[in-house]
Parts: structure tokens; C-alpha cells; sequence
């Protein structure tokens, strides 16, 4: 009788710690639990879009993850094409409806500014952009608003991770100009002209984006 009172204690006590360790969790491994899955939320993504090196365009990315839905960063990209030489730089924001920010499906809003020397020339090209003036053209400066939808991916589970972003979009642009424009045409085909120092905006441009870089 004694050896059976020992053995039922015994089995009392281990099915007690195996209800309160193994099947509900403490407090501290609640809180370990939402450690992991903090670390698993990679804030940072740094990415270059790699489809516009080729023509001369060299740009930079950080985006921030401020919540789940929500991120901001920057951008900076640097401009040669031809003898066009300038700068573009601006704030970006992320909307993010699912997923944890900056990585998954987004809508990017990236308002900024852009500005280059074209010198003594009276015409140049800016990938699809064509400007002729009758005078030397000078310098020039704008607003640049790119909208993209696109997503982001970060590979690997943890830590630092091989990022890839997909998407497309428009461009919103209004260019300055030092000197009276004669003529722009986009695509070939769409005209507009325009007075010295007063914004001229273009149609709507298509632009695509394929961006190679790391999370964290």
C-alpha cells in the first residue's frame, strides 16, 4: 500500500509539471515566443534598381519598416546620360496591405526632386524624353513622383537576407528649364513646349523595376 501511495505521488507530481511546462506556457516563454518572431520581422531593406545601371542611372534605396502596413526611407540616384548629368533625390513611402513592411506586396510613393546640367547643348535625350531648344539649354530642375506597385522579398529566416523587388509603375514628372523649350517629345510621339522658368509637365511615364539588395 505504501509503495502504490508512492507511485500515485509520483504521478500526480509529473503529470502536474507536464501540464504547466509542456502545455501551457509560462510568461517567460510567451515572451521568448514574441522575441523570435520580432527578429523574424527584418526592418531594413537596402536595394538598387539593376534595370537602369546599364543606361547610365545608378540608384540607392533605404526603406524602414515604422509598422506591419507602414514604411519610410530615401532614395538617391545618380544621373549620366549623354550630356545630361544630374541628381534625383527624395523621400519614399510604403504602403503596405499585408505582410510585414518593407518586405511583401506594396504601393511605393517616392515624391522628390531632380536636377542636371545639359551645358551648351541645344538638344538632348533622357531615355525616352527628347528636348530641343534654340538656345543652349543650361540647366534644369523638377519634380519627380514615382507610383509603383510591386513586391519585395527577403530570403532566409533571420539575420541578414538576400533581398529582390519586383514591380512596375508611372512617373510623374514637371521639368524647369533655364531657357524657352521648343520641344519635347516622349515616346516619339507626344509634344509639348514650354516658357523659361516655368514647370512643364510630361505625360505620365512608364517605368519598371527590378532590385537586387539585403534586408535586415
Amino acid at each position: 500500500k505504501f509503495l502504490t501511495f508512492l507511485v500515485l505521488v509520483n504521478l500526480s507530481f509529473i503529470l502536474q509539471f507536464s501540464l504547466q511546462f509542456s502545455i501551457f506556457p509560462t510568461k517567460a516563454s510567451a515572451e521568448e515566443i514574441k522575441n523570435q518572431e520580432e527578429e523574424e520581422w527584418r526592418k531594413n531593406l537596402i536595394i538598387s534598381n539593376i534595370l537602369q545601371a546599364p543606361f547610365g542611372i545608378l540608384g540607392l534605396e533605404y526603406h524602414r519598416g515604422l509598422s506591419k502596413n507602414i514604411s519610410i526611407g530615401g532614395s538617391f540616384t545618380y544621373i549620366s546620360l549623354g550630356v545630361f548629368k544630374g541628381f534625383r533625390v527624395g523621400p519614399d513611402l510604403g504602403l503596405f496591405p499585408f505582410g510585414k513592411a518593407p518586405e511583401g506586396f506594396n504601393l511605393l510613393l517616392s515624391p522628390g526632386f531632380i536636377s542636371g546640367d545639359v551645358g551648351i547643348e541645344k538638344e538632348f535625350t533622357l531615355l525616352i524624353i527628347k528636348v530641343k531648344a534654340e538656345a543652349e539649354i543650361g540647366t534644369l530642375k523638377g519634380i519627380s513622383f514615382p507610383v509603383l506597385l510591386r513586391y519585395n522579398w527577403i530570403f532566409g529566416k533571420r539575420g541578414l537576407g538576400f533581398a529582390l523587388s519586383l514591380g512596375a509603375g508611372l512617373h510623374f514628372l514637371a521639368l524647369t528649364f533655364e531657357r524657352p523649350i521648343g520641344e519635347i517629345k516622349v515616346l516619339g510621339i507626344i509634344k509639348v513646349s514650354g516658357k523659361a522658368n516655368v514647370p512643364i509637365p510630361l505625360p505620365p511615364l512608364p517605368i519598371f523595376n527590378l532590385s537586387l539588395g539585403l534586408g535586415f
